[in-house]
């Protein structure tokens, strides 16, 4: 499994990090070894085109947090002294902040089941999250959208639509998402809006989401996330 989790890692990577760029990695609710409670572990990285395999061994060392995040828009270098290729226990203030976000990469458009907070997506949930993804991308390659690239959550799906604008784009992307939540919303499946701002951090694909228990009669499991596919040109 840790050699499957690997791979992908190194695949999404290479594919959504361009060589030199700066991004975060963040752990959220990591198990302390000693004692209870969680902590939240970051660092930054930078992709060098040659590095993605020991970038992904240390990413995969964490495998007890509920769920490992990255930035998809490239981070201001200087914050590489926050934690130069390595991951650590964050203190206030370390972690990116919009202000810290060099440019806008991608449009996220994040679809997930409505479900219990802090719980894993059962099958089903998993399905009509597919199925409304489906809708968004065939609605917006109508509108003459180029297509993005597509990626499994673990609970839910991400399309992830590649722009090239500066980080304040003046609500633009903000209100993308809120005309797309108002048409595709429905009781079972929602568009989060909240994963406008440009220094938002998603699922880092090739690692697990680990929210609550599994239940394997109710179908409530931890899967693995992971990219499904890429735009064809």
């Amino acid at each position: 499994m840790i050699h499957h989790e690997n791979s992908i890692l190194i695949n999404t990577i290479q594919t959504l990090i361009s060589v030199d760029q700066v991004f975060e990695v963040r752990a959220l609710g990591v198990a302390r070894a000693y004692g209870s409670g969680t902590d939240v572990v970051s660092g930054f990285f930078q992709y060098d085109g040659q590095n993605a395999a020991e970038i992904a061994g240390k990413i995969l060392k964490i495998n007890n947090a509920t769920g490992i995040y990255f930035t998809l828009n490239p981070v201001n270098p200087e914050l590489l002294a926050l934690g130069f290729n390595r991951l650590t226990i964050s203190k206030t203030g370390g972690t990116t902040s919009d202000r810290d976000i060099i440019k806008r990469k991608f449009l996220p458009i994040d679809i997930d089941p409505i479900r219990k907070s802090g719980t894993s997506a059962t099958d089903t949930q998993v399905q009509l999250a597919q199925k409304k993804a489906r809708d968004v991308f065939a609605f917006l390659r109508a509108e003459g959208w180029a297509d993005p690239v597509v990626a499994f959550s673990g609970n839910g799906f991400h399309l992830l639509y590649p722009i090239n604008e500066g980080p304040d784009d003046g609500g633009v992307v903000k209100n993308i998402l809120n005309v797309l939540a108002q048409k595709f919303d429905d009781h079972e499946v929602k568009i989060d809006t909240a994963v406008h701002n440009p220094a938002r951090i998603m699922r880092l694909y090739g690692t697990v989401a680990r929210k609550g228990d599994e239940v394997p009669q109710l179908q409530i499991y931890h899967r693995l996330s992971k990219i499904i596919s890429l735009p064809s040109n």
